[in-house]
């Protein structure tokens, strides 16, 4: 789906060019950064996309309890990896889970041993579910945009493009924190929405404000925008961080989206 959005970025709001980081920025940045983190290890562990997301969203909602000094970012991922496959019924061995937070985590292929890095590491793994469970009151069922996104699309009949990537951008935004104070039916009609700006689709929707009817406002299309604005502008502020170099997006400059 990332090929859909790259090179199309002409309707998001203007980023900026490249400064020092702050901590709005450096805390994105370690958000993006877990997602990747999901992502690599959910490839490997050839899951589907509803799976991935699910876990990316686990992890941003641990951390919106407030921050973990004492965890490692990237075995919290891993944990919620692990309970995403239960949850989504795709479920994964313990072992294979291990095995690929490590391989990821030191960019290695080699599997671990049943020594005591292996221990370690499983044990880690095992406190860090627990861990998050508990946080999240072992509410585990996420809502995700991509099927009000697909319902949306048809009822407007815009492009098969258009549809795909509008996916990639909900898929984009899940990376950030902010994202979760978004309804799904909202974060769907927006990005469906910047897509149709960027590809100059308007469906059979025409120019009539069609997001109103699924409890969108212009506002949330705005601000879901500018959040996505400041997504792709930290991979382009720090193309040295693993999620520019392995993703490859690109944003370009761009005008703010015209709700009007």
């Amino acid at each position: 789906m990332v090929e859909d959005v790259h090179g199309a970025m002409t309707s998001l709001p203007r980023v900026q060019d490249s400064k020092p980081i702050d901590a709005k920025e450096e805390n994105l940045l370690r958000q993006v950064e877990r997602s990747l983190f999901i992502r690599k290890c959910a490839q490997s562990l050839l899951l589907d996309a509803t799976t991935t997301a699910t876990a990316v969203v686990l992890t941003q909602q641990f951390f919106a309890h407030g921050s973990k000094p004492e965890w490692d970012d990237r075995v919290i991922a891993g944990a919620c990896v692990f309970l995403a496959t239960k949850s989504c019924e795709v479920p994964r061995t313990l072992r294979s889970v291990v095995n690929v937070v490590h391989a990821v985590k030191n960019d290695t292929t080699e599997p671990l041993g049943a020594d005591q890095e292996y221990s370690d590491l499983k044990n880690s793994l095992i406190n860090a579910e627990q861990t998050v469970l508990r946080a999240l009151q072992f509410d585990v069922d996420v809502v995700l945009p991509f099927a009000y996104l697909l319902n949306y699309a048809h009822q407007g009949r815009f492009k098969q493009a258009t549809a795909h990537c509008a996916l990639a951008l909900a898929n984009d935004i899940l990376c950030a924190e902010e994202a979760l104070l978004f309804p799904a039916f909202v974060l769907a009609a927006c990005c469906l929405y910047t897509a149709s700006q960027m590809l100059e689709d308007d469906g059979e929707f025409g120019k009539d404000k069609w997001w109103y009817q699924y409890d969108t406002s212009d506002e949330d299309i705005t601000a879901v925008s500018n959040l996505l604005a400041c997504v792709y502008a930290v991979m382009k502020q720090h193309p040295n961080s693993a999620l520019t170099n392995q993703v490859g997006l690109t944003p370009t400059e761009s005008n703010t989206v015209n709700t009007s």
